[in-house]
Formats: structure tokens, sequence, C-alpha cells
């Protein structure tokens, strides 16, 4: 009986172990996974090849991301899942997954060592290598960690000269991040039936160096720090939460550009960005 006793409480010991490893801040993890980068917006090697397209062979396209400055929002169950989710169903919802872009909706899907992923293209080659805008990978952990690269305008096209690149657009990227947080809960919900409290994180990888095109001609910055993070615990999933958790993000995000957010800015709170 007493080993008995104490082989319960180092398995007891092991699994709360586990749970904090796999929600603590991260350092390049990705829900458990082995360092795989510096990147705190990514779970995998720089330049690693997270989705393709086409038939094996010459005219197979592999997708990464090319930057790394990168855009992400982070959803971590809590508790830790007692038991993995089927890989299988992750592959079959991962159509449905929203995305970190202004065009949420319409992803390309596959599979990749870390489970299924919803991605969009940046304007796909012919063949070799070719770019990711933006990606939602579902994890069997029930993590979901959404990238959007295309909300960092890097190329001035024809945008005025007064603009200095790269840089955020302060309103689509709050809109964004509106709709998306609000999105992904959703989809949690209904295909993964996972629901609150969720560990959130919303953060800018790489933000060293960039602008924050606030409105008007009214710019901010550069950044001078290398990442703009915060991480909070939504215990219910309600409008207010999600409203405060990005409001603060929002706040530290023209915080780091070297402006204060003004109250209400873009119509947020209380409403959607506009």
């Amino acid at each position: 009986p007493e080993i008995e006793a104490e082989r319960k409480k180092l398995v007891s010991k092991l699994l709360t172990a586990l749970g904090q490893s796999l929600n603590a801040a991260p350092s390049g993890l990705g829900s458990g996974l082995p360092a795989t980068s510096g990147n705190r917006g990514a779970y995998f090697k720089a330049g690693e090849v997270l989705a393709s397209s086409g038939k094996a062979g010459p005219s197979e396209i592999g997708y990464s991301y090319d930057a790394e400055a990168l855009c992400y929002l982070r959803l971590i169950p809590l508790p830790p899942l007692e038991r993995p989710l089927a890989l299988a169903n992750l592959r079959k919802v991962a159509e449905r997954a929203p995305l970190l872009s202004r065009q949420p909706e319409g992803a390309l899907v596959g599979r990749n060592d870390y489970g299924a992923i919803a991605f969009e293209p940046s304007s796909p080659p012919s063949r070799g290598p070719g770019n990711l805008a933006s990606s939602t990978q579902l994890f069997i952990t029930g993590e979901i960690w959404s990238i959007g690269n295309s909300l960092i305008a890097r190329e001035r096209g024809e945008r005025p000269q007064w603009i200095k690149l790269p840089f955020l657009s302060s309103v689509i990227f709050e809109r964004v991040y509106y709709d998306q947080l609000r999105s992904l809960t959703q989809f949690a919900l209904e295909h993964l039936s996972l629901s609150a409290p969720w560990e959130v994180e919303c953060g800018v990888a790489g933000s060293k160096g960039l602008h924050l095109w606030v409105s008007a001609q009214e710019t901010s910055g550069p950044i001078v720090q290398s990442d703009v993070v915060t991480r909070r615990t939504m215990k219910a999933g309600s409008e207010a939460e999600m409203d405060t958790i990005l409001l603060e993000f929002f706040n530290l995000l023209h915080a780091a550009a070297g402006s204060e957010r003004p109250k209400s800015l873009h119509g947020f709170p209380p409403g959607r960005p506009r």
C-alpha cells in the first residue's frame, strides 16, 4: 500500500509538471514540443516548411515564413487536457480554422509534424519554395496558434512617402485581432469541443524597427524592443474579457512605439475597430 501511495504521488507530480511546461510562457516552445526557435512568435525552425501543395515531386510547393517579425495569437486550454485530441479530427476541421488575416476564410489545409494547419500563401509560385501570409496551427494538446505575416507592411507600393516602413496599420491590426480572438474561441467550441478557461497570448515577435500608422498622417515608432507580448487568463470567454485583454495589448503596442493610445481609438472599446 505504501509503494502504491508513493507511486500515485509521483504520477501526480509528473502530471503537474507537464501541465506547467505546456502552459509556461514560451521560449520557442510549441505546446510542449522541443525548443526549435528563438522567435517568440514561432513554434518552428526558421525557414521550416509548414505546409505544401501540389503532387509530390518537382511540382510540389513548400510553404514557410520568410520573415522574423510575426504577429501571432495563441489560445492554450486550461487546465491541460487529460488526453490528446484526435489528430484525424484536427485534419478534418482545419479547413474551418480562421486565420489572423484580413481574409480570415478560404484557407488551404495541410498536415505537418505539429498537427494540422490552415494556411494562406502570399502570391504562390508555380513551383519550389513559397511564402506564407498567415496560418493557424492545431495541436493535439488543444492549443491553437495563429500567425499573421501579412499584417506587417514591408513594401511602399503606392503609399505616400511620409509613411515609414515597415509598419503596422493600427486600425487593420486591431480589427483583425478583435475578430480573430472571437473567431478562434468560437471555432474551438464548435469544432474541438473546447471552451474557456483559456490562456491567451497576443504578440508581435521581432517588433524592433516597426512603425505604427495610427490615423491620417499620424505615425509613431520605431519600436525599440524585440517583442511586444501580453499573456492573460480568460476565465469565461466573455466579450468583456476579450476586450480587456485586447485593450491591454493595443495599449502596450502604442507604448512600445513611443505614444499613448487615444481613448476609444477606432471606436474600440466598446465597438469593433473601424
